[in-house]
């Protein structure tokens, strides 16, 4: 019996050492923390696993996986009324009432969460109350859809019943610190704000995020930033289901830029449209003279699906003046122009015309639905570029100047439409076999003979690499490497999409 008893009480002699050392470490209050912590997180685990197996009980429904059958299954797992279950954005979102914490659900059925909402005291306010001022040292922030409509107003003329001033950000940095998605409400401080009047102008206002996705006839969504003449680093974050139905010519996510202008590191994705004005692009509508011809477009992305009468492109609709370099973009955007000319109307994967004589597209891909691969008319260099998604021409319509180790294995006509101009230079370019009717539709006289089509062993080999990795242009030597992951079905890819970030 004074055994048991003398065991008892070194069993409880450990257990207060091992208190007394815990609270020794992290002291009375942080003993307290640690268990509100864990409290919190066993509420999560059991929140999601509610999430997860409701998703599974609502995709064996009849009707399928949708809101109803997922907020029906939930009342079924944690109580009736105790869920808030509503669509947000492409997933359902599921708010618990007590916690007040949200998760979302995707298609697919992976439930990501708790999801946290944007707690901002100065939305609206890129300097953030005074701790950014546009330096490069310290950018200033966007941080919410707020923020983007700030952004939008001080770029078309301000707003001092806002307190929002006009500007250009002439020399200013900006960043985009998050991802944002219109049609989340978890991309707003407050969506329900009506402070911002009638955006879309349909003559009504309403609540932030009606008045930015509300498509019906006569609403305009977003009105692109216009006149940018600073620095916008995306940051590889992605502006999502932007919708704009313009009232002007020039548009995007930007309606113009100039050639000192620099936009990098971001994917937008959306819809852009017209009916009735031209010149659009997924990142920025049309490139302007002024400035060194310093600027450029790097690592941009667009999904957006745009159509307008004509100048359409997935990055830039119409480079008027020479910026330096558009670099490292993709397009996978569907876009229509009406075939005023020959290359429908000017409307391509990257630019939809770029007149600018000193202006390099490289690295550039095409994947998207579009008239041109990589550009409707150029009077640039193209180098370094190829074109997976189904075209009329492969790569350009009209090259007027420079067009160096390209490819096309897209379906199309040919690889380029009207080739006959005096300053034409073309050097290895190259489609797949089957995939093209003929090499240029017009005289191939400027075209060298290196210039065919390929079989796919020959495309995906060592051989056809280096072909592509050699150039006499310094600076773009050694942009290719094979394609060992099958990201492009074994066709060579540019090395940067090894590494790349899009969100």
């Amino acid at each position: 019996m004074k055994k048991g008893i003398s065991l008892i009480a070194l069993i409880i002699t450990i257990i207060v050492i091992i208190i007394l050392a815990v609270i020794t470490i992290f002291g009375v209050n942080g003993v307290i923390e640690k268990a509100i912590e864990a409290k919190i997180a066993q509420e999560i685990a059991t929140e999601k696993e509610w999430v997860s197996a409701a998703t599974v009980q609502a995709k064996r429904e009849i009707n399928g996986f949708q809101e109803e059958t997922l907020g029906k299954a939930l009342d079924a797992f944690v109580g009736t009324g105790k869920t808030n279950v509503f669509t947000d954005s492409d997933k359902i979102a599921v708010q618990f009432q007590a916690s007040e914490r949200y998760y979302l659900v995707g298609k697919d059925g992976a439930v990501e969460g708790p999801i946290e909402k944007i707690v901002d005291e100065y939305a609206g306010d890129l300097t953030k109350g005074g701790k950014y001022d546009g330096t490069e040292a310290k950018p200033y922030q966007i941080t919410c859809i707020e923020d983007l409509v700030a952004f939008s107003i001080m770029t078309n003329g301000g707003n001092s019943s806002l307190g929002l001033r006009s500007s250009n950000f002439n020399g200013k940095y900006v960043e985009l610190a998050r991802t944002l998605d219109f049609q989340s409400i978890f991309s707003y401080y407050d969506y329900t704000t009506e402070k911002y009047g009638d955006l879309n102008q349909d003559t009504i206002a309403e609540n932030l995020q009606t008045e930015l996705t509300k498509t019906e006839e006569g609403c305009i969504g977003f009105r692109p930033i216009n006149s940018f003449y600073g620095k916008f680093d995306g940051k590889n974050n992605a502006i999502k289901n932007i919708y704009e139905n313009a009232i002007t010519s020039n548009f995007g996510f930007m309606k113009s830029m100039n050639t000192d202008t620099i936009i990098k590191n971001l994917t937008i994705s959306g819809e852009l449209k017209s009916d009735k004005y031209s010149t659009v692009g997924g990142v920025v509508g049309v490139i302007t003279s002024g400035g060194n011809h310093t600027g450029r477009i790097e690592n941009c992305h667009n999904y957006c699906n745009i159509s307008a009468p004509a100048y359409v492109g997935g990055i830039v609709g119409y480079e008027n003046d020479s910026i330096e370099t558009i670099l490292n973009c993709s397009n996978y955007g569907t876009l229509t122009s009406v075939p005023s000319v020959g290359g429908g109307g000017y409307c391509g994967g990257i630019i939809g015309n770029n007149d600018g004589v000193q202006c390099v597209i490289a690295g550039c891909y095409n994947a998207g639905n579009v008239l041109c691969g990589i550009t409707g008319n150029n009077k640039g260099t193209v180098i370094n570029c190829y074109n997976v998604g189904q075209t009329k021409y492969g790569l350009i319509y009209a090259n007027q100047n420079k067009l160096y180790n390209s490819y096309s294995v897209g379906t199309c006509e040919s690889l380029g439409g009207y080739f006959n101009y005096s300053g034409t230079d073309v050097v290895k370019i190259f489609y797949l076999e089957g995939t093209a009717e003929k090499m240029i539709a017009s005289d191939i006289k400027h075209v060298d003979d290196l210039s065919s089509s390929k079989t796919k062993e020959e495309m995906i080999s060592d051989e056809f690499l280096n072909v592509l990795n050699t150039t006499n242009i310094e600076g773009y030597t050694d942009f290719w490497q094979k394609d060992n992951s099958q990201m492009n079905n074994g066709f060579p890819i540019l090395k940067w999409q090894a590494n790349a970030e899009i969100d």
